[in-house]
């Protein structure tokens, strides 16, 4: 089975708008502040990126999502479950400018009601008992580019992915960038491919990016995902598809982390708990 997800083929991605904002462009900016970050300026996007998504250094990176899944049927919406997941990253300079990186991530879909780690749920479209597995993916490789793109270090077989790192938007002391993703992957036994699509938007404030000596920041995320009736589901050629929203961060830690993703890895997968940075190694130190 194929799961793909933000989550799957890379790790958490974005939507809001495409437009390049420049400092000189906000209301009130003094032109010496330029100087300090300029996002028409390429070595100040990459930066800016950095700062919010990963680190200027080694140091873990916790990213987190809390989020909801609708079906989506002719335009009505059905809430089915929940979804909380944890991504688990390490970065370090390239000799290009560009960045290179180790992460993994967890998944657990999650009851509605309880919030609690399901793994049976009742499709109300078919009235049939499902079994459900857990998301993410493995430890893997990804290159971040001195001109602001993300890509897989080693493309999955069987998988396309158009991958796009919007321009930040600069807002006063606001600042938003938007990644968007879109996957595909053939299913045994399916016509069709399964498409994952999602955009992730991230915000940060500029007083942090420019701040002396900062090697990353905190930024909260909100992501909106379209994807294809998962294979579990069982759904088969009914129409529709599923409708992902949840809000998160980059820079968690493990004490803020959903509780129910605590108490799921801790069954499932201890040692993220445990120990990270050991589970990023055999692809950190390749």
């Amino acid at each position: 089975m194929v799961d793909l997800s933000r989550r799957g083929a890379l790790t958490i991605l974005g939507g809001a708008t495409a437009a390049t904002a420049t400092m000189a462009a906000v209301p009130g900016m003094a032109k010496s502040a330029a100087t300090k970050l300029d996002v028409s300026r390429e070595k100040d996007r990459l930066k800016t990126y950095m700062l919010m998504r990963g680190a200027l250094d080694d140091r873990l990176v916790i990213g987190c999502i809390d989020g909801k899944y609708y079906g989506n049927v002719d335009g009505e919406l059905t809430p089915l479950y929940g979804v909380v997941s944890a991504t688990f990253s390490r970065y370090r300079k390239l000799a290009s400018g560009g960045y290179e990186a180790a992460t993994t991530e967890q998944a657990y879909f999650t009851d509605l009601d309880t919030g609690e780690w399901i793994k049976s749920f009742k499709n109300p479209y078919t009235n049939e008992t499902v079994t459900v597995p857990t998301g993410g993916y493995k430890p893997n490789k990804i290159i971040i580019t001195p001109d602001v793109d993300l890509k897989l270090a080693v493309p999955t077989p069987g998988v396309k992915l158009d991958h796009h790192i919007m321009p930040p938007v600069v807002r006063g002391d606001d600042v938003w960038i938007t990644e968007v993703t879109q996957t595909s992957a053939a299913i045994p036994g399916s016509a069709r491919p399964f498409r994952y699509s999602e955009s992730v938007v991230l915000h940060a404030r500029r007083r942090e990016l420019e701040a002396r000596g900062a090697k990353r920041v905190a930024c909260e995320t909100a992501f909106t995902g379209i994807v294809s009736w998962r294979p579990w589901l069982n759904m088969g050629d009914r129409p529709g598809h599923l409708l992902g929203v949840g809000a998160g961060r980059y820079g968690a830690t493990m004490e803020t982390l959903p509780a129910a993703w605590i108490a799921a890895t801790r069954q499932h997968r201890p040692e993220l708990l445990s120990n990270p940075l050991a589970v990023l190694d055999p692809v950190w130190k390749a």
